[in-house]
């Protein structure tokens, strides 16, 4: 990565961060202002990179997948009995910036992008825990152990997607 890509990449890491922020803090308060920045922003990065959609896509759909299942298997417990819209549009989010990210990670080996990314998805879902966006019926460890493995796993796919050209 060139030093003038650099101040792009803090910029859009930023951006996320303040969407993660815009989503578990304000949660269903701030929902329809999170999906209408979030709908902007997949938007513009699809003018700027037609091939970025479809990454983008298999991302998003892949996060709602297994958050469905950590849902419906008791992993992750809601205030309702569907993914809540705010969870929805952050995996839109998580998507786009997972395609930013790739200039940065493709750069270093499958497995520590998949370990790091694991630890940092685990604790995304602890700070959820800890903000009170999300409950864990399983235990501490035992959900933290699940949360990890799906992240690493999603961490590899992100990466194999993304290198298929």
């Amino acid at each position: 990565m060139t030093m003038s890509r650099v101040p792009s990449l803090i910029i859009k890491s930023t951006w996320f961060q303040l969407l993660w922020v815009m989503a578990v803090l304000g949660q269903d308060k701030w929902q329809l202002l999170l999906v209408a920045l979030v709908a902007i922003t997949v938007v513009m990065a699809s003018y700027f990179d037609r091939r970025a959609v479809l990454s983008m896509a298999v991302i998003f759909l892949s996060g709602l997948v297994i958050d469905s299942l950590n849902l419906y298997s008791g992993v992750l417990v809601f205030n309702q009995d569907v993914l809540p819209l705010w969870l929805i549009a952050l995996w839109a989010a998580f998507g786009w910036y997972a395609v930013v990210l790739f200039s940065v990670v493709n750069r270093y080996p499958l497995f520590l992008v998949s370990i790091v990314g694991g630890i940092a998805g685990a604790l995304s879902y602890f700070a959820g825990l800890k903000i009170g966006a999300v409950s864990w019926s399983f235990s501490p460890i035992a959900t933290s152990l699940i949360l990890f493995l799906e992240w690493t796993l999603l961490m590899a796919l992100v990466v194999r997607i993304q290198t298929r050209d």
